[in-house]
């Protein structure tokens, strides 16, 4: 929201700076987007004085003009406008000058061979008329060589708050400038207004859904002449983003902008029967609403009638048969509050978003309802020459009364940790608006302000006191309180096992990591079996459902990569999945009937290196990458004995290259190639992935962390090449050799397979290379010869294996 800093210096008793307003609006905690001098708009821009104007040689429209503008020298600046010509004073834009209506730069140009050196300008240019037919030209007394918006006084600083839902009251300069008030503890200046006492009016008012229209209140103003309004109304709606319309429209608005109140003014003689009623549509119909468009209204949307039908959307937006026209003469003032959640509901419904509805939404003041109704009738008679008619309605059936809340004051010191005092808390208080209404033992009862509509209980009131107290004025401890207890943390509570150290390793090795959404679209999870959570309450049929597996984010990442031209990828997520199960029983962080476990999912897709210069054929990346990356995690993550099995049923997720993650007897991740089905749906290239539940290792037994020292002796490596049936596992011979070769044994690898009619049918060949070491000692051939024999013996009678 826009808000007009000159405009907030006025309603404080207490002088302040525009930086001072900027600086106090952070700190209040209303948010300062930007803050734009209104000047700067018109950098390089000048009054300048016309000396000479003869028309271009070149062209019967144009003209060529000698301007001052307070120089050594004068221009000569090319013009096209009609009117101009010698002696006036003028709007002249020079060279670096940016056209505020059209955005371009000013600079020296050639026009049909004469050089101009400038530009002079119209209103609407400049942006602060809507006359384009030609120059504007100043006053006779305007100072040449005054620099624009000195001359026309814009000295304003523009500031864009972004308001928060809950703070209604602040969406006007009422409401700002009562926390500005408040901070730099001073008064409050209120526009003054004799507000007389209801009675009648000509035009009847009936409430027909009090449940969606608490009070109406409504004047007539007649004699009214609808003309342009005047300077200081058009500057004041100009500085917060307003379009000036007529003097009536803009009062509204004006009115709106100042106390937050939305008002609308209907012609009085529009009105059908003298009488408004609220209530809703009662059907379908179609209504035709300011802007010219026609829309479709629904039985439940509160409207505004007349004796003939409806005039008015309730707080969003007028009707075309009742809006205010140069031919105006008599006005129906309305001010009103309907309940929130009605007008966001029709609004939302009809695509609306008008100033009325943003602050309806939020909630209006309902006792501020005299006030505006009263000050944008009185303005209509200074500004309008109009005439309040006789008495003015005010139908309010049940009056509501403002709320009350209990503080104690040691409980806002409690949950701020800030020593703010029971005469400070009482002091912020009563800044804010809220008054004492009864004292007691250890604190105070007070009256909310029915415009603090998010002011509902002791919280609220001692978030208030931190706020005006000050953030930064806080301090913060020095020392952390460390809780001495024989109760261990719960299991639920307890972080997952080593996962900033995974990330910090994954992120080492050159992966990325990814965030991806926990929601994923319903035909995605079913390939994933049953137990899919679904959303009760989905954004669309894309998002609802819960990720039951971090595989098709992983899909998804990669299709979007690579339709982007990046194919060489390594990424890995960590996050949570989750599953339905009627055994899932309710604990710390868990619902009744749901289970969520972490995971971590490893991908790598396209080649293992790029393509560079002495590369003729980049490796692709294949299933033995992978393999290799989960078993270092395994090292990483210090998981003792893991091993590989090959699956009895299909992997969802995977195709039929997968192997499963085996950590004492239990399975908890997989290998493998991502399904063919899943990366055609997203166009992703091949991908394999490694994933991994990491909430399944929280009851494994993990490897205590050892000193591993430097190796003091030369090793003896010997490869052994065995021939075996084409069903027996690489994994189960080297777990038998592993077990024959003794605690010398330092690694064992497969380094070669081999396949060839000559082994025989069904046979292939396995090479293992195995490195022995002493750590204490070199040891001796003699002694490597006995545990290589004793390892071909183990292969051949548990395998069947022959030594090649």
């Amino acid at each position: 929201m826009l808000v007009s800093a000159n405009w907030l210096q006025e309603l404080l008793e207490e002088q302040v700076t525009h930086q001072d307003i900027i600086s106090a609006l952070t700190s209040l905690g209303l948010e300062v987007e930007s803050a734009e001098r209104q000047g700067d708009v018109f950098k390089h821009f000048y009054v300048g004085h016309v000396k000479e104007c003869v028309p271009h040689e070149n062209a019967d429209k144009l003209r060529v003009c000698t301007v001052d503008i307070g120089e050594d020298a004068t221009r000569t600046i090319v013009c096209g406008a009609p009117n101009v010509d010698a002696g006036q004073k003028v709007a002249v834009a020079i060279e670096g000058a940016i056209v505020p209506s059209a955005g371009f730069e000013i600079g020296k140009r050639k026009i049909r061979g004469v050089e101009s050196r400038g530009m002079i300008c119209s209103r609407s240019e400049l942006g602060v008329g809507e006359e384009h037919d030609g120059i504007w030209v100043l006053e006779d007394d305007a100072p040449v060589g005054t620099d624009l918006a000195e001359f026309l006084e814009m000295n304003d600083t523009v500031i864009d708050i972004a308001i928060t839902p809950n703070r209604a009251d602040c969406t006007s300069h009422f409401g700002v400038a009562r926390d500005l008030a408040a901070y730099f503890d001073c008064m409050f200046k209120d526009a003054v207004v004799h507000i007389p006492q209801p009675g009648e009016c000509s035009i009847g008012i009936e409430i027909n859904n009090q449940e969606l229209c608490t009070r109406y209140a409504g004047v007539v103003v007649e004699n009214v002449k609808v003309v342009e309004s005047p300077d200081w109304l058009k500057q004041r709606l100009q500085a917060v983003g307003l379009r000036p319309r007529n003097v009536i429209v803009d009062i509204t608005n004006f009115v709106l902008m100042e106390c937050g109140h939305p008002l609308h003014a209907f012609d009085a003689d529009e009105i059908k029967g003298r009488s408004i009623v609220v209530e809703t549509a009662g059907k379908a119909q179609k209504f035709t609403t300011l802007d010219g468009k026609e829309r479709e209204l629904t039985s439940d949307m509160l409207m505004i009638k007349d004796a003939e039908g409806p005039v008015a959307i309730a707080g969003v937006m007028g009707g075309q048969n009742s809006e205010i026209s140069d031919k105006t003469t008599t006005v129906f003032l309305e001010s009103a509050w309907f309940q929130p959640s009605s007008v966001r509901k029709t609004a939302r419904a009809l695509g609306i978003h008008s100033d009325a509805s943003y602050r309806f939404e939020r909630g209006a003041d309902v006792n501020r309802i005299p006030y505006a109704l009263w000050r944008a009738a009185t303005l209509i008679e200074e500004c309008a020459d109009g005439k309040v008619q006789g008495e003015w309605l005010d139908v309010y059936p049940q009056e509501i009364s403002p709320s009350s809340i209990s503080l104690r004051f040691e409980r806002t010191r409690e949950l701020t940790g800030a020593t703010i005092s029971d005469q400070d808390q009482l002091r912020f208080l009563d800044a804010i608006g809220c008054k004492v209404i009864e004292e007691q033992k250890d604190g105070v009862v007070v009256s909310v302000p029915t415009w603090r509509v998010d002011l509902k209980e002791e919280a609220d009131l001692i978030e208030e006191c931190l706020r005006l107290y000050g953030y930064d004025n806080v301090e913060l401890p020095t020392y952390a309180k460390i809780p001495h207890t024989k109760t261990p943390l719960p299991k639920e509570l307890k972080p997952c096992v080593d996962i900033e150290t995974l990330r910090s390793w994954l992120c080492g090795r050159g992966f990325a990591e990814m965030y991806n959404q926990c929601i994923i679209n319903p035909q995605d999870a079913r390939l994933f079996g049953e137990g899919i959570v679904e959303l009760a309450n989905p954004l669309g049929e894309e998002m609802s459902v819960m990720r039951p597996s971090l595989l098709p984010s992983v899909a998804k990442v990669i299709g979007n990569n690579n339709r982007r031209g990046t194919k060489d990828l390594c990424l890995f997520e960590i996050g949570t999945v989750f599953r339905a199960s009627s055994h899932a029983t309710s604990s710390i962080g868990q619902a009744q009937g749901f289970v969520e476990n972490k995971h971590v999912v490893c991908a790598m897709s396209g080649n293992v290196e790029g393509e560079f210069w002495g590369t003729e054929h980049p490796r692709a990346t294949d299933f033995y990458d992978v393999k290799g990356l989960a078993e270092h995690i395994a090292q990483v993550l210090r998981i003792p004995n893991m091993s590989w099995k090959k699956p009895t049923k299909p992997r969802a997720g995977f195709g039929a290259n997968v192997l499963d993650f085996v950590v004492a007897k239990k399975v908890v991740g997989h290998i493998g190639a991502l399904n063919r089905d899943l990366l055609a749906t997203y166009d992703a290239s091949e991908t394999y992935v490694f994933e991994l539940n990491i909430t399944a290792l929280e009851s494994i037994h993990r490897l205590p962390r050892k000193f591993k020292p430097t190796l003091q002796f030369p090793s003896s490596d010997r490869d052994l090449a065995f021939v075996l049936d084409e069903e027996t596992a690489a994994g189960e011979v080297s777990a038998t050799i592993e077990k024959a070769a003794g605690k010398y044994l330092l690694s064992l690898n497969v380094f070669d397979v081999f396949r060839h009619d000559s082994l025989g049918a069904g046979k292939k060949s396995l090479a293992f290379q195995l490195v022995f070491n002493g750590k204490d000692r070199t040891l001796k051939d003699k002694e490597v010869d006995q545990w290589i024999a004793k390892v071909v013996k183990s292969v051949k009678s548990s395998h069947g294996g022959e030594l090649r």
